[in-house]
């Protein structure tokens, strides 16, 4: 189910929700193990990555807050 989880994660392009991860079947308590043993990681509050995806503020930002707009 652990691996069934990562390849989920990685099929959204690397980073999912916890309302996407839930809908999708997987509990609450796999998602959390999984963040424990470092199969994923928590980037933000109900946000979740594979460890290849490069992490950045600008990432969890855009992802915390879809309607943020950035601007140099």
């Amino acid at each position: 189910m652990l691996d069934e989880l990562v390849s989920y994660i990685d099929a959204e392009g690397g980073m999912a929700y916890s309302s996407q991860l839930k809908g999708a079947g997987f509990s609450a308590g796999l998602i959390s193990y999984a963040s424990e043993t470092g199969l994923i990681n928590r980037i933000s509050r109900g946000i979740y990555c594979t460890p290849d995806v490069f992490e950045d503020d600008f990432l969890v930002i855009g992802a915390r807050w879809r309607k943020c707009i950035f601007f140099a």
